[in-house]
């Protein structure tokens, strides 16, 4: 063991590859078997001598191992194939003699740090070693002996630990090549990704606090907690944002921006070429920590506008010869600037008074001058724009002092002050998007400016103000973008300049992000591209391109292209319903569906998502026939709420996709619009995660789309009583209605599943004795066609009937209120539209007044309607009344007043009122005794006045009693009047509703 010891130091930095030459050897020769035998024997042993602190020879093995894991990957392969190896390491932290108090003895403080040591290299050297490490809470182990008080020892461990926390603590490690795949690699449970979490915000505490006593952070041991920063940073950055945030906030506290003023003094001053700023590896990570953390840390970008001099200090960067334009010739260099650039970017993008300190001094015109550097363009086109669009008087009303950012008592930015930026910001989108639109070649470098600067907005403005979000939306239609995204489309679709193409030229694809950005929130940039059909002509065009069909998505680029144009589509017609039907032209939907068997999953759910919401009910049996869509989303939505961190942060379902838990669910919800997909969707479970989304914790988004949810499945009969029966769900939806905090429109919501539940019990027979007598009107409606409707009710007033629509009569509960008004209808009025029938709230009213027997009269509101699935199974053949051409409208409300007087049979039984400007009374019809003594020439007279002679059951057949038992046959059992024309009397669909209206109007 020695012979090996001093061969290692012999050899070490003079001939290396004799050290991994004797590495290879040690591996061959089975090593690591000797090592577990001294190992087990040196733990275990009685006699003092060979115990693992005294026993020479284990000290030697032990050094042995440390020497060659530093350069052998081997070695680290193989210790890792024999696991037994890494537990006998691991298990050293365990015991007594070697806590962190016993650490006072020398050679226990040399046995851990030995112990330690060889971990390190072997991770370093060979990963999967890390998850062997982390078992069991192994790195939990390893982080205590942090707080030793030796500086050796602390960056031990800081260098063992960073190289075993991964971006995913609980993934599978997967080594080099299929031979190394550890079928039980001992996944942590939640609890000790838990404690570890909590032990490594602990070791950073500990950390920034020793970073920041350091007399010389600009050394080692500040480059080696900086290093530890950094990988915590990039364990967490793809799963748990909140950790970052935080991370950042401790930053502040424990005042690292006065940490790197510091170190950024000395290396820029110092004449100690190792410490240098150019050539420092501390200097550089304090860089990379403060560009990686600022990205997301809103509070580290506040301490950086509170200590001015940090930013001065970046922008001082600017005015160095070695970081001139001209001598940005090496890499080292360009990184330098890029960084700074970075962090400056990204703490204006999260504190925008930062902007003011960049701005001040002409400091603008230096950044500026960089645009000529190509790797430095993109970060610089967010300060350009700023410059480009802000005006002279804009820039003096911001910079006027820095202290205009300040408040008297020193806090930052007052709301009115907030509010001006905001307002000066928007003044400048309007310049940008009137800029574009003049652009003659929005498409190149130009444009691209200002698409950047409008997706810096965006980001700007995001999660803080979706009120600007939708405000820019607007800005965006009147300035006529999606004109000028058509113009772009069209020249990045044709031309031959490959720096142009669709799927190469960055102002094509800032444009797409922008409008599928915008698109996210914007309600009238979706109606505006449906006005505009060319724009979704255009999206849809893509999927006739050869680079993007299935089997040629063989790069990011090309895959990014399909998902963009399936988002934005999916975005506006979840906005826009209407835009679904040119989806669906020319076999749309299908071409979109085929994205379906693509492997990666965002794409799959996009089109899934797509499938969705633009499926009607006749095409879903059809479409969607093998395509599993529901058995995928709620999947999905499972694995999103297996996820903590996509419920406490609305973040993504999982890290795979590209879709929250609310969109899942509003998905759901769409594709429940179908009856049979009602009963899947329950079927397969969905109701049991509906409810954990229906939670006191939950985002309100995530409590309205699952509240929403519910109520559509609550619809299927099949439905009621599993949702009475699923656990805990009514409980959540009544705790949800007794808050008073509650929105109102989940509220609504969740009176609508309580109403379909509680309600579709058999009624009692108290109920059936004592029906309610008529006395109104209802008109039920949906609120797009309020216009008409509210028309509508003024002329019925002004001819004395009581009506009740609900923007008169809602008080308290809005769905007991309705139900009160079914009761207490004469007739029901129904307002057919897609809407209509499409809305939950319509289709409760709808049904409620179907329950209880209602008459009901349909209105036709729009052009062409045919009412499908549960509408049209309520009307059945129920003739309507067209009301859709809003020229000849108002003249159509007499009719509607001559069906209100026949339904109700009897004149004068539905309460009038007394209205000053009453139309003269309806003359009446005739009534049942003197219609059954009419002859059957009576009965022809009748037939000719009516306009249906030609109908020869009429003519040669009827008496005024027949005459009659067919009126009462026609209102008591539909279904059977209908079959008996068709089959007995063999009449035509037409003359079926020319008879029909004539017998409406008959009594």
């Amino acid at each position: 063991m020695r012979f090996l010891f001093q061969k290692s130091h012999t050899d070490f930095g003079v001939t290396l590859p004799v050290i991994v030459s004797i590495g290879t050897l040690l591996v061959e020769y089975k090593f690591i078997d000797v090592c577990i035998r001294i190992w087990d024997f040196c733990h275990n042993t009685g006699d003092d001598k060979f115990s693992f602190l005294s026993c020479s020879t284990y000290v030697y093995m032990k050094k042995v191992l440390w020497s060659f894991s530093y350069d052998c990957p081997n070695f680290a392969k193989a210790a890792y194939k024999n696991k037994s190896f890494i537990e006998r390491c691991m298990s050293e932290f365990d015991l007594p003699e070697l806590s962190v108090d016993n650490l006072k003895d020398q050679k226990c403080f040399d046995a851990v740090k030995a112990t330690m040591a060889i971990l390190q290299n072997m991770a370093r050297n060979f990963h999967p070693v890390s998850s062997l490490i982390r078992r069991n809470g192994g790195l939990a182990k390893i982080l205590k002996y942090y707080t030793y008080n030796d500086s050796g020892l602390k960056n031990t461990v800081i260098f063992t630990v960073t190289y075993c926390i991964t971006e995913n603590q609980n993934n599978k490690v997967l080594a080099d090549e299929n031979q190394f795949h550890d079928n039980d690699n001992g996944l942590m449970t939640e609890e000790q990704v838990r404690t570890e979490d909590e032990m490594l915000i602990w070791a950073i505490k500990v950390a920034l606090q020793d970073l920041y006593d350091l007399p010389t952070p600009w050394d080692d041991r500040g480059g080696n907690i900086l290093y530890f920063l950094l990988a915590v940073n990039c364990m967490y950055l793809k799963n748990n944002l909140p950790a970052i945030v935080s991370i950042g906030t401790l930053m502040v506290e424990y005042k690292f921006i006065d940490v790197c003023i510091r170190i950024w003094d000395f290396c820029h001053n110092t004449t100690d070429e190792k410490f240098m700023f150019i050539s420092s590896k501390t200097y550089q990570n304090m860089k990379y920590v403060l560009w990686n953390f600022s990205d997301t840390c809103l509070d580290l970008a506040k301490a950086a506008f509170q200590n001015k001099t940090f930013i001065r200090r970046c922008m001082g960067e600017f005015d160095l010869p070695v970081l001139n334009v001209e001598h940005l010739t090496d890499e080292s260099h360009i990184k330098e600037v890029e960084a700074t650039f970075n962090i400056l970017k990204n703490m204006m993008r999260n504190f925008l008074p930062v902007s003011c300190l960049v701005r001040c001094k002409g400091d603008l015109e230096k950044i500026s001058k960089y645009q000529t550097i190509n790797e430095l363009k993109v970060e610089t086109y967010v300060f350009m724009a700023l410059a480009n669009y802000i005006s002279d008087e804009e820039n003096m009303l911001m910079l006027a002092s820095e202290n205009q950012f300040l408040d008297d008592d020193n806090e930052l930015l007052a709301e009115d002050r907030r509010r001006s930026e905001d307002e000066m910001m928007i003044r400048a989108v309007e310049v940008a998007l009137q800029d574009l639109y003049d652009l003659p070649t929005p498409w190149d470098d130009a444009g691209e400016q200002i698409l950047v600067f409008l997706d810096w907005i965006y980001t700007k403005y995001r999660k803080k103000n979706s009120h600007v979000i939708i405000f820019i939306g607007d800005l965006m239609v009147e300035y006529k973008y999606i004109d000028v995204c058509i113009r772009v489309w069209d020249f990045c679709h044709v031309t031959k300049d490959e720096k142009f193409k669709f799927l190469t030229c960055p102002a094509y694809q800032y444009m797409k992000n922008l409008f599928l950005n915008f698109s996210d929130d914007c309600l009238n940039l979706a109606k505006a591209a449906y006005e505009n059909k060319i724009f979704i002509e255009c999206c849809m065009s893509e999927f006739d391109l050869t680079e993007l069909r299935i089997d040629n998505l063989t790069n990011e680029k090309r895959i990014r292209a399909v998902e963009a144009t399936v988002c934005t589509l999916v975005n506006m017609t979840r906005h826009f319903h209407p835009i679904s039907s040119l989806i669906r032209c020319n076999g749309g939907l299908k071409k979109i569906l085929n994205y379906c068997d693509h492997d990666k999953l965002v794409l799959k759910t996009l089109a899934i998502m797509a499938a969705a919401h633009c499926i009607t009910e006749e095409e879903n049996d059809k479409i969607m026939a093998g395509k599993n869509v529901i058995s995928f989303i709620v999947e999905r939505l499972k694995n999103a709420l297996n996820n903590p961190i996509c419920m406490m942060s609305l973040a993504h379902a999982d890290t795979s996709i590209s879709f929250s838990t609310t969109e899942l669910v509003i998905g759901l919800d769409k594709l429940a619009s179908n009856e049979s997909n009602k009963k899947s969707i329950v079927e397969l479970n969905a109701l049991s995660l509906l409810k954990r989304m229906l939670g006191p914790t939950s985002p309100s988004e995530q409590v309205q789309a699952a509240s929403d949810c519910v109520w559509t499945l609550s619809f299927h009969p099949d439905n009621k009583d599993k949702i009475r029966q699923e656990p805990g769900l009514l409980e959540s939806v009544h705790r949800i209605l007794s808050d008073p905090n509650t929105e109102s429109k989940i509220k609504f919501s969740c009176e609508g599943i309580i109403f379909n539940v509680k309600r579709s019990q058999p009624e009692s027979e108290e109920m059936k004795k004592t029906p309610r007598k008529g006395k109104h009107v209802m008109i039920s409606y949906q609120w797009n066609k309020q216009p008409t409707i509210l028309k509508l009710r003024d002329y019925l007033k002004k001819i004395g009937f009581e009506t009740w629509v609900d923007v008169d009569k809602m008080k308290k509960s809005i769905l007991d209120e309705m139900a009160h008004a079914v009761e207490d209808a004469e007739v029901v009025v129904i307002a057919m539209t897609d809407d209509y029938k499409n809305s939950n709230n319509c289709r409760t009213e709808a049904e409620y007044a179907y329950k209880r027997k209602k008459p009901i009269i349909p209105l036709l509101l729009e052009p062409g309607y045919d009412p499908k699935g549960w509408l049209g199974a309520l009307l059945g053949m129920t003739l309507y009344i067209d009301l859709s051409n809003d020229d000849d409208c108002e003249e159509k409300f007499h009719d509607v007043e001559e069906r209100i007087m026949t339904e109700i049979q009897t004149p004068g039984s539905i309460t009038t009122v007394d209205a000053p400007d009453a139309c003269p009374p309806v003359a009446q019809s005739p009534t049942v005794t003197s219609i059954k003594s009419w002859t059957s020439s009576d009965v022809r007279s009748w037939a000719e006045k009516n306009g249906i002679a030609d109908i020869e059951l009429v003519m040669s057949n009827f008496n005024g009693t027949d005459l009659y038992q067919l009126h009462k046959l026609m209102k008591k059992c539909q279904d059977l009047y209908y079959n008996a024309l068709r089959s007995d009397h063999s009449l035509t669909l037409t003359q079926m509703g020319r008879l029909t209206e004539a017998l409406e109007n008959l009594i």
